[in-house]
């Protein structure tokens, strides 16, 4: 397995596939029906209120129904997450994976997708006017652009 980046390729870190697997893991026990329940005790809220040491960077859809916390069974402080309609690389999604590659030197960075996303199925229709209108347009774009030229 390797990470990418624009200058040369690297193979993937121990602490990477370490919290890979911790996600994983959560996820299993968020299908299983079993999840850890977690309480905060106020000296735990104060504490991450201070500080944060996140173990992955996850871009998300804004759908209700796949919260990273929720779907990794992952306590508060654990993912520094973007959720974005259809998981497009928004400038805010961008901003939030340089924060946490940049500052909080997380070791994973992971795009969730998911089955019956609201946000993908409206992009046959165009820009319907309102707020996601630019976003639109540009994702079609880009998946204009990756249908003439596959990889």
């Amino acid at each position: 397995m390797y990470a990418y980046n624009k200058d040369r390729k690297h193979a993937v870190t121990e602490q990477a596939t370490i919290s890979l697997n911790r996600l994983l893991l959560g996820h299993q026990r968020f299908i299983s029906g079993r999840p850890e329940k977690k309480t905060y005790s106020i000296s735990e809220l104060e504490s991450l209120s201070e500080k944060q040491a996140p173990i992955a960077g996850i871009v998300c859809c804004s759908d209700s129904r796949v919260g990273p916390e929720i779907i990794f069974d992952q306590p508060l402080g654990t993912n520094f997450s973007s959720r974005v309609p259809g998981n497009v690389a928004s400038d805010s999604a961008k901003w939030m994976l340089d924060i946490a590659i940049n500052e909080f030197h997380v070791p994973l960075v992971m795009v969730v997708g998911h089955t019956g996303c609201l946000a993908v199925g409206q992009l046959p229709d165009g820009d319907r006017g309102g707020a996601g209108g630019a976003l639109i347009r540009s994702t079609q774009s880009d998946l204009s652009s990756q249908e003439l030229n596959p990889s």
